[in-house]
């Protein structure tokens, strides 16, 4: 009567009803339960009260007359990658949870294999009539774009956290995420959130990121899957995201509230997970000059040992710099006069490709 949590994964000794039952009665006082067998990829009835000793009969019941749990990890403990569950078996987990959801806080289903359209939307009709969840992990579980949106559509209100990364976000996953971190939509509160790796680009992206800004400016949310380059997409601050997705007013806002904070020196010397500060970002991706020129100069005025300062792949700003060719040379010109004045010596320096500036 006293248990508070329960963790019966990865029990492959126990069928499906085995784990159902062990769960059924555990679900009396427990709040925290974590379930999942091998058996759940081989017994389509679970969850239809068809299995064997009832399936998940006595699962709902418990559920339903003893409040329920609060949190729940499905582990379904499989590793073959060629292994995934068929539909129905993906519908019957989800009946699963469903007795559940009045009450549930928190789901995870990190790892389960949900590719399909039919599985897609089994979920998202589950989390549909969950209202009281604030927690979401859906990592790694194959979700299409289509599906991935059809998720995000059916959050409900006040969401804490959302862990999608390991699924595919197009277009149609990417507005759904842009809307729903809007003020009023189910992420505007959002603590933590992890995508799927985004390339800048997409028009989605800019529009995630602008409605984040604020938010991640105050320290409110932590975002991961956002990068200024390929390869490492962690150690993003809410400079490199701004310079990387967003738009040119919404980056100058950024750059005023930062000077206002008196935080704007600690944001230009910080290095994304490329080794990149905001000038490097700011000189590639150049869309608006406008905005690239004015980091540039405040990189002079507040952090010059910035123009000495390489990525991982040795890259000074000014190689940046002379590498992205614009229609106005004034951007690129400014970079070398500065680099020339607070650090001479990176016409000497060659990164790892072995091109000097003056190549």
């Amino acid at each position: 009567e006293e248990v508070e949590e329960v963790d019966v994964s990865c029990n492959d000794g126990l069928d499906v009803a085995g784990v159902a039952c062990v769960v059924a009665a555990l679900l009396r006082s427990a709040r925290v339960v974590r379930a999942g067998s091998r058996g759940l990829y081989q017994d389509a009835a679970w969850g239809r009260g068809q299995g064997r000793g009832g399936g998940t009969t006595g699962l709902e019941e418990a559920a339903v007359q003893r409040g329920g749990a609060r949190v729940v990890t499905l582990d379904l403990a499989v590793r073959e990658a060629h292994v995934c569950p068929t539909a129905e078996v993906v519908e019957a987990v989800m009946e699963v949870v469903a007795p559940l959801a009045p009450g549930l806080e928190r789901l995870s289903l990190a790892g389960v294999q949900l590719s399909g359209p039919a599985c897609g939307a089994a979920l998202a009709k589950a989390v549909r009539s969950m209202r009281a969840l604030r927690s979401l992990n859906a990592r790694g579980c194959h979700l299409s774009d289509e599906s991935l949106a059809e998720v995000v559509q059916a959050l409900p209100p006040a969401m804490e956290e959302l862990d999608v990364a390991g699924n595919a976000a197009g277009d149609e996953a990417g507005a759904a995420l842009a809307e729903a971190a809007e003020p009023g939509g189910a992420l505007a509160g959002v603590r933590v959130l992890a995508l799927p790796v985004v390339d800048p680009g997409p028009a989605w992206a800019g529009r995630l990121a602008e409605a984040l800004l604020p938010r991640m400016l105050r320290g409110e949310v932590r975002l991961r899957g956002f990068r200024t380059a390929r390869g490492n997409a962690r150690s993003c601050s809410p400079l490199h995201v701004a310079l990387a997705y967003a738009g040119g007013e919404a980056v100058m806002g950024l750059l005023v509230e930062l000077e206002e904070a008196r935080s704007l020196r600690r944001a230009l010397a910080h290095a994304d997970g490329n080794g990149r500060l905001p000038v490097h970002v700011a000189l590639e991706r150049r869309t608006v000059d406008e905005v690239a020129l004015r980091v540039v100069e405040l990189t002079g005025e507040h952090h010059v040992e910035g123009f000495s300062h390489a990525d991982c792949t040795g890259d000074l700003p000014v190689h940046v710099a002379l590498q992205c060719q614009t229609e106005s040379e004034h951007v690129a010109r400014r970079a070398v006069e500065l680099t020339a004045e607070h650090h001479p010596a990176a016409f000497a320096h060659a990164p790892s490709d072995g091109w000097l500036p003056v190549h």
